[in-house]
C-alpha cells in the first residue's frame, strides 16, 4: 500500500467513525479528498449526511468534487442536503458547482427533492441555478407532484411561477392534482385544478 492510499483508507475510516477533527487533520496532510470506499461513497458524501458543515466547507475547499454520486443509489451530495433541509450545506454545494439536473437511480432531481423538502429557500436556490421546473423521475413525476403530494403550498405556487405545467401526468395517468387529492388534501387539489384552468382575458365580454 502506498502513503497516499494508507493516508486516503485512514480519512475514510475516520469518516465511518464520525471523527471530523481527524478526517480534518487527514485532509491537512494529503489525503485525497475524492477518494472514495467501495460503495463509492466519498467524505463529502458522509460529512453531508452527518450534516457537518464546517467538514463540508473543508472538503471543497480543498478540492472535493460537489458531484461525485455513490454506485448504489446514484446520489450526489446535493440530494442528501436537501433531503435534510440543511439550507447551509445545500449553499455551499451550489456555489461549489453541484449540478441541479443530475439524477438518482429513480430519476429524481435536487428539485424533486427541494419541492417534498418543504423549503423555500432551496427550492428557490435550486430554481435559481437552473433547475428544470418539468423535469421527471422515472415514474413519470415533476417537482409539481412531489409539492402537491407533500401540500406544499408555497412550493406549487413556486414551481409553477417557474413554468411548471400543473397538467402533467406522471406514468399512471395523474396530475398533480390528481396526487393531492389521493392524499385526501382537497384545498391542494382545488388549487391546483384553478391553476390547470385556461385564463382569461380581462376585457373578456366587454362590448365596444
Amino acid at each position: 500500500m502506498t502513503p497516499q492510499n494508507a493516508l486516503n483508507d485512514q480519512m475514510l475510516h475516520a469518516a465511518d467513525e464520525w471523527e471530523w477533527d481527524d478526517v480534518v487533520a487527514l485532509l491537512q496532510e494529503g489525503a485525497d479528498p475524492n477518494c472514495t470506499d467501495a460503495d463509492g461513497l466519498s467524505v463529502l458524501y458522509a460529512a453531508v449526511q452527518q450534516q457537518q458543515a464546517d467538514v463540508v466547507r473543508a472538503l471543497l475547499a480543498a478540492g472535493a468534487d460537489p458531484n461525485l454520486a455513490d454506485r448504489l443509489l446514484g446520489r450526489a451530495p446535493l440530494h442528501w442536503a436537501i433531503e435534510y433541509r440543511d439550507e447551509g450545506i445545500s449553499a455551499q454545494l451550489l456555489a461549489a458547482g453541484a449540478h441541479v439536473t443530475v439524477a438518482d437511480a429513480d430519476g429524481v432531481t435536487p428539485l424533486h427533492q427541494a419541492a417534498l423538502s418543504g423549503s423555500m429557500v432551496i427550492l428557490k436556490a435550486v430554481l435559481r441555478a437552473g433547475a428544470d421546473a418539468n423535469a421527471r423521475c422515472t415514474a413519470g413525476r415533476t417537482p409539481l407532484h412531489y409539492a402537491a403530494g407533500s401540500n406544499h403550498t408555497e412550493s406549487v405556487d413556486q414551481l409553477l411561477k417557474a413554468g411548471a405545467d400543473p397538467k402533467a401526468t406522471d406514468q399512471a395517468g395523474l396530475t398533480p392534482a390528481d396526487v393531492a387529492a389521493q392524499m385526501d388534501y382537497p384545498e391542494m387539489a382545488g388549487h391546483l385544478n384553478r391553476a390547470s384552468e385556461p385564463r382569461r382575458s380581462r376585457w373578456f365580454g366587454l362590448r365596444r
